[in-house]
């Protein structure tokens, strides 16, 4: 199970894309059923350039997904999955990655 850890009106002071809690949650759950169904259905997770600091994503399951210059700043990603996702530029300073998949990310 996860937890975005944001609320709705957290303030966010980057260049990276804003999301609310809500948001995150509906991409999240898009990105299961885009796994589960191989594709047919849902939609593959595009988080790049997201503004995800401090998230709490215990067990998320984010194989494929794209976090390309995502920021996650102080994330919480225990057990989650990451297999073959794409973290290039991705700032993970501060995240906690304890049991986390990293199997063939790119983090280049």
């Amino acid at each position: 199970m996860y937890n975005t850890g944001m609320s709705d009106t957290d303030p966010r002071t980057s260049k990276e894309k804003n999301l609310s809690a809500t948001e995150l949650k509906t991409i999240l759950f898009k990105h299961k059923t885009w796994l589960e169904t191989n594709g047919h259905d849902g939609e593959q997770a595009n988080l790049k350039d997201c503004q995800l600091k401090g998230a709490v994503l215990l067990g998320a399951d984010l194989r494929n997904a794209n976090l390309e210059g995502a920021y996650l700043y102080g994330a919480y990603l225990k057990n989650a999955n990451l297999e073959n996702s794409n973290l290039r530029g991705a700032n993970f300073r501060g995240a906690n990655f304890r049991w986390t998949n990293l199997k063939n990310a790119d983090m280049k």
